[in-house]
């Protein structure tokens, strides 16, 4: 690794949750290589003058033990990575959560914890499924930007996913809401009496075809609460344009929010938005505190102007 002369690296963008008040905060975490730090940045009134790398390298991986930097400093060649094949495996989630394979140590851990089945109202109408670990309880649906939603059913991260592809196929529920839909409706707040509405019909639905399930029964919660994270987050009123490939070695401007994957920021008057896939792993080459971005069509709608996230 070169160009850098910082040895600061991105590492994570976004939310930490306070129990104390139940607030939550936008983040970003750079990871000192020169110090072995983490440093978290609370991003609120914060103003990025960050040059970037080209690059983007492995941020690392967590285990028992806490955080580890990548040992290799691997590149990342595609938006999709989020980690080196080492890494990816010493932590364990995609091969044991998501494909089913030998859970490791940490993963062993994790997964004996409690899981949750959330149901998630999204604009203009539309109910996901999901699910989320205990210790990740209050970060999930924000960081999903499931903003009004409520927990189902609970059961280990073993089992969990069982119901919820159940949940899916036989009552029709999505799974996944695009990004870019998201992203049409970030100015909307949710209308929490519609969301209400929808997300009970729909548990009511789950209710009465699994209450005599001799597997999913005991799972269900039967009187599920709702949450409303709708004040916790910005709604632009301006027009927010993405970043350009071309551009992202540039973070500079005043930050504004953190919605779903990208991370909103004001630069010359005009809100730009970028996706943290493609900063994530990125070290800080050096500082600087202007820039102008070029914004082309600049009175285009969002779906011009945003590509899948």
């Amino acid at each position: 690794m070169n160009e850098t002369d910082t040895q600061k690296q991105i590492i994570n963008i976004s939310w930490k949750y306070n129990k104390n008040d139940g607030s939550y905060y936008p983040t970003m975490t750079l990871f000192d290589h020169a110090s072995n730090e983490e440093q978290i940045i609370m991003l609120r009134n914060y103003n990025f003058n960050y040059m970037l790398t080209t690059e983007r390298y492995c941020p690392g991986y967590h285990y028992l033990d806490g955080y580890h930097p990548c040992p290799y400093n691997n590149i990342l060649n595609k938006d999709s990575y989020s980690q080196c094949f080492y890494c990816d495996k010493k932590q364990g989630f995609r091969e044991a959560f998501l494909f089913q394979g030998q859970a490791n140590e940490f993963m062993q851990e994790y997964l004996k914890q409690k899981h949750y089945i959330y149901l998630a109202y999204f604009e203009p109408g539309i109910i996901k499924v999901g699910t989320a670990a205990e210790s990740r309880k209050y970060l999930r649906p924000i960081e999903q930007d499931a903003l009004v939603y409520m927990f189902i059913a609970e059961s280990d991260g073993f089992s969990i996913q069982d119901l919820e592809h159940t949940i899916s196929k036989e009552i029709g529920i999505t799974e996944a809401v695009n990004s870019s839909h998201k992203f049409r409706y970030l100015n909307q707040k949710p209308n929490i009496d519609k969301a209400k509405k929808l997300l009970m019909s729909n548990f009511d639905r789950i209710h009465d075809r699994y209450k005599g399930n001799e597997k999913f029964s005991s799972w269900i919660i039967e009187k599920p609460e709702l949450v409303d994270l709708s004040g916790f987050v910005t709604y632009p009123e301006d027009e927010v344009y993405k970043v350009k490939n071309s551009e992202i070695d540039y973070l500079i401007g005043k930050f504004h929010a953190i919605r779903g994957r990208y991370t909103i920021f004001e630069s010359n008057n005009t809100l730009l938005a970028i996706d943290e896939r493609k900063i994530i792993g990125k070290y800080i080459k050096s500082y600087q505190d202007n820039y102008q971005y070029k914004v082309e069509n600049k009175k285009s709608k969002h779906k011009d102007q945003l590509s899948m996230i």
